[in-house]
């Protein structure tokens, strides 16, 4: 159920660390942002593209320490005469913000205006969320932290937003060989998260053995040898995620792709095996009580898959 908004105005106090006893990492792209020189926090870029079409996110940086904690920073190519609150409501159904909680608020560090958001996963198959959104001439930055630590970070997080710039001031951040941020489970199923790509496997696994969105991410991992970007949310807003991260999505189902069903509660993804006339040859998982652990094979209708079919 799409909850009611809450909208209100405030501006953040420091907390979490104290500003200037942390360490600035900018990007190329033009903004810098600060973390704590404690607690083991690492930067870099996990993906960068110049080219890319309006509305469509250019760079995704990771920002995570070794107690679980991950904050991300994507940048969007936009429209310079947007402003950010007419950016938002053009693109919150493209993006599914189905918030909890909405602000506007102002960093205490530069004073900038931003949009936050908060979303309550309610179950086991993702996880709560806070997104904060900036815009700066024809540039959007979401500095977004999922609670894959259960919140310890939160403080730190709201801090980082607190420091956000739009002067590449600080270190130059590097490729990230390894986007971590710690997994909740290595194995789900039956099935351990061995495959090399960028990252490990951001999804917990559900009480009964399964979870749909840990195998579709664990076989897109295995097959394209990339990590699927965040926010990692319910398997239901997978198509518009990776959509604005520059994934194909089309209706016409094929072999080796993401299949997205975007209607429910949470929606369902899987992984494509084969195709044959209208039908569609899936490997997934399943989170819901009575439900069987492990990996399974089923044939679908392709129209079940309402969000289509996702693809590099």
């Amino acid at each position: 159920m799409k909850t009611v908004a809450v909208l209100m105005v405030t501006m953040l106090t420091l907390i979490g660390f104290a500003y200037g006893d942390g360490t600035n990492v900018s990007s190329q792209i033009g903004y810098t942002i600060q973390y704590p020189d404690n607690g083991g926090w690492t930067a870099g870029i996990a993906y960068h593209k110049d080219n890319v079409e309006t509305e469509t996110i250019m760079e995704h940086a990771v920002l995570y320490n070794n107690d679980g904690a991950c904050i991300t920073v994507d940048v969007w190519k936009s429209h310079p005469k947007l402003d950010l609150k007419y950016w938002l409501a053009l693109m919150e159904n493209r993006l599914k913000l189905e918030k909890t909680f909405a602000e506007e608020i102002r960093t205490s560090v530069e004073n900038l205006p931003a949009m936050r958001y908060t979303f309550l996963a309610d179950n086991v198959q993702a996880f709560n969320s806070q997104m904060t959104f900036f815009k700066n001439s024809d540039k959007v930055f979401r500095v977004g932290y999922l609670e894959k630590d259960l919140g310890r970070a939160n403080e730190v997080y709201r801090q980082m937003v607190q420091t956000f710039s739009f002067a590449a001031v600080g270190q130059e951040m590097g490729p990230l060989s390894k986007e971590k941020g710690g997994s909740r489970v290595y194995s789900c199923g039956g099935q351990n998260d061995d495959c090399k790509c960028n990252m490990d496997n951001p999804y917990p696994c559900c009480d009964n053995g399964g979870n749909c969105t840990w195998w579709a991410w664990e076989s897109a991992c295995c097959n394209w040898g990339i990590g699927l970007p965040s926010p990692w949310r319910h398997a239901k807003y997978w198509a518009t995620d990776l959509a604005s991260h520059g994934y194909h999505v089309s209706q016409s189902p094929s072999a080796g792709t993401i299949a997205c069903r975007d209607t429910g509660t949470y929606g369902h993804v899987a992984w494509v095996l084969q195709v044959s006339g209208s039908q569609v040859k899936v490997s997934e998982m399943n989170c819901c009580d009575g439900c069987n652990s492990g990996v399974r094979e089923h044939w679908y209708e392709a129209s079940y898959f309402s969000g289509g079919f996702i693809s590099r």
